[in-house]
């Protein structure tokens, strides 16, 4: 794999739920300005709201700060990663769980 390739993931796979995060935000400020806006159970206050702080914590920060560590500390370090696919496996792993772990947010487990 090219260097740095596990990097750029994480920090796209980070702006992806950034925007995810901000929708789910701008729905939460919409529900205190307009409380009839999504009426169905799915987008409940208490729901959105815990997709928001989790889609912020795990989906943007975390990743972003990892991608951004797996930037700097090569080039800090004056080495390689140890493997660019395991990296690259790290993002999966993290996007597959953060998934995973959204699911029952949504629906109220």
């Amino acid at each position: 794999m090219k260097q740095d390739t596990a990097a750029k993931t994480m920090v796209i796979a980070s702006c992806v739920y950034f925007g995810m995060a901000l929708t789910m935000g701008l729905l939460t400020a919409l529900k205190f300005v307009v409380p009839t806006v999504g009426e169905i159970e799915y987008l409940s206050m208490p729901r959105v709201r815990m997709m928001h702080t989790n889609l912020n914590l795990f989906g943007w920060l975390l990743q972003a700060n990892m991608g951004v560590l797996f930037w700097v500390l090569p080039r800090i370090l004056h080495t390689r990663l140890f493997s660019e696919k395991l990296g690259w496996r790290w993002v999966c792993c993290i996007t597959l769980l953060l998934s995973a772990a959204s699911l029952p947010l949504c629906s109220g487990m």
